[in-house]
Parts: C-alpha cells; sequence; structure tokens
C-alpha cells in the first residue's frame, strides 16, 4: 500500500510538477508494482485491486497522448487549486473539518494534531507553495511512510482521525466535478485503499 499512497502523494501536489510526463510514469510503476503486491488482498479489496488495474491501463493512454496528458495537468489545477472565483475541492483537511456545523473544531487544532503524529515518527513536513500539514499529499505520503515502516498500530488511529473525517468529503467534491477519469479512479482508489486499511489492519 506504501506505494500507491506516495503514487497518489506526488500525483495531487500543487502544479506546476517540474516533469509531469516523468512523473507520470514513475507513477505508473508504483502503480504496476502495487497491483503485485495487492494481489494477496485481492479478495478482501477487490475493488482496490480491480480500480488500481483501471488506472494503470489510463496511465499507459495518457503518456502516449500529450493531449490526455494536457487535460489531467489542467483538470488536477481547476479542481484542487484554481477555478473562477474560488478553489471548488481544496485539498486541505481543515477546510473540510470546520465546514462540517456539528463539529467545533479549528485549524490550529487539526493542524497542531498532525504535527503530533509527523513528529512523533520524525517525519519533517517541509511548508510553503501551498503545502501545509493537513494537505492531502502531506497526510497520503505520511500513510506512505506507516506502511513502510509497519506501523501497523498507527495507521488505523490515523486514519481514522485525520483521513476518514474529511476524505469522504473532498471525494464527493471531486466526483462532482470533474469527468476526467483519472481524476474519478484516483479518488476512489485513495477510498478503496483506506477502506482496505480499516478492514484488514
Amino acid at each position: 500500500m506504501s506505494l500507491f499512497y506516495q503514487a497518489a502523494a506526488h500525483l495531487l501536489l500543487p502544479p506546476p510538477i517540474s516533469s509531469l510526463e516523468t512523473e507520470l510514469a514513475r507513477i505508473r510503476d508504483s502503480v504496476e508494482k502495487s497491483l503485485e503486491l495487492l494481489g494477496e488482498y485481492k479478495i478482501q479489496c477487490g475493488n482496490l485491486y480491480d480500480n488500481l488495474g483501471g488506472l494503470a491501463r489510463e496511465l499507459v493512454e495518457v503518456e502516449v497522448n500529450p493531449d490526455r496528458l494536457n487535460n489531467l495537468l489542467n483538470d488536477i489545477t481547476v479542481t484542487l487549486y484554481s477555478g473562477y472565483k474560488h478553489v471548488p475541492c481544496p485539498p486541505y483537511e481543515s477546510i473540510y473539518r470546520i465546514k462540517s456545523k456539528h463539529k467545533m473544531i479549528s485549524i490550529p487544532s487539526i493542524t497542531e494534531d498532525l504535527r503530533k503524529y509527523y513528529f512523533m515518527l520524525g517525519v519533517e513536513v517541509e511548508t510553503g507553495g501551498g503545502i501545509f500539514e493537513d494537505h492531502i499529499s502531506v497526510e497520503l505520503e505520511f500513510l506512505s511512510y506507516l506502511h513502510a515502516h509497519e506501523k501497523v498500530n498507527i495507521i488505523k488511529e490515523f486514519i481514522n482521525k485525520h483521513p476518514m473525517q474529511w476524505f469522504p468529503e473532498i471525494r464527493k467534491c471531486v466526483l462532482n466535478r470533474t469527468s476526467n477519469i483519472i481524476l474519478i479512479y484516483l479518488f476512489n482508489l485513495i477510498n478503496n485503499a483506506i477502506e482496505c486499511d480499516i478492514k484488514i489492519l
């Protein structure tokens, strides 16, 4: 799961990505390796496995078609980072959590709790350029780190305290906003991966 979370985190970074072609090739390799590694979870996490296969096929198509590559970059930018008058689906946990009417929570309390997790494991987060502790890419990269270092006891706790508290909302926003098949696959896959983690860990 580590490779998938890392690939998703890199793809959702703020533009411009230094070389999207290189990044996509790397992500495709990560997705294909994830498919191999996740074969053993095919029964418990079938949606994850099937959607990974679909994403792998789409990434191959994008690599050979420059128009699809440009459309993907444009859709990531317009959906997550800029838009006419406002950003449709901002990639920050705190925005979705403070919008929730039944929860009294503040941005500092969210970022402070995330910092505690990162600090506890010695993970440094470089902020700036649109990246903050509660950015989707930072949380996904942290999940990648937890898997790579087999911190099973922390993964489920972290998912329940953070991604599960806001990811369903950003996913719903993105799926309502874009018709880009790669973004749709990606957000469905992140959802599948989080659910799979909760189920099997």
